[in-house]
């Protein structure tokens, strides 16, 4: 969502707190507290600016979590090759 440019409201949960910053990038509320899960979706459609503050950041904070498949998977297949080579050396 955050790369679509679209606000996250998120649980305060381990991980998410240390990653994301309340009123920065995300909006973070207790899982448990629906009366402020509520309040906080309200803020969120009525005011523009944060809309706008949140969508800016978190399009902007995302881009430093991106994983590249054209990265990935050419090193798992070079790790994969390696792991045979070892292995038809350890059997002959």
């Amino acid at each position: 969502a955050m790369s679509c440019g679209l606000p996250v409201i998120v649980s305060k949960s381990v991980g998410a707190t240390e990653i994301l910053a309340d009123q920065q990038n995300a909006l973070l509320v207790d899982p448990l507290d629906a009366e402020n899960i509520a309040k906080t979706i309200v803020t969120l459609m009525t005011d523009s600016e944060l809309y706008t503050q949140l969508s800016h950041n978190g399009i902007n904070f995302v881009q430093n979590y991106t994983w590249e498949a054209s990265y990935c998977i050419p090193m798992l297949k070079k790790l994969q090759e390696n792991c045979d080579r070892n292995e038809l050396n350890r059997t002959n």
